[in-house]
């Protein structure tokens, strides 16, 4: 997660209008962001879509968040 979070913000700062931006503004701003889409799910009542995701999917996305972090 942390990785995305650093992509999104150097994505940001590195167009013209971003640099204004400081990073914990644009990180603050992308959690408040997932947020609302949590939410929005929640009060849809749509959250059992969460259940077609396979689990193996899900487990080698964080596996590989593990090793990449720790190289």
């Amino acid at each position: 997660m942390s990785l995305e979070v650093a992509r999104v913000i150097s994505h940001v700062q590195g167009t013209e209008a971003g640099a204004a931006y400081s990073a914990p503004v644009i990180a603050t701003a992308l959690a408040f962001l997932c947020g609302l889409i949590v939410l929005g799910i929640g009060l849809l009542r749509i959250g059992w879509l969460i259940e077609f995701i396979p689990s193996p999917s899900i487990a080698g996305k964080l596996h590989v968040l593990l090793v990449s972090s720790h190289t």
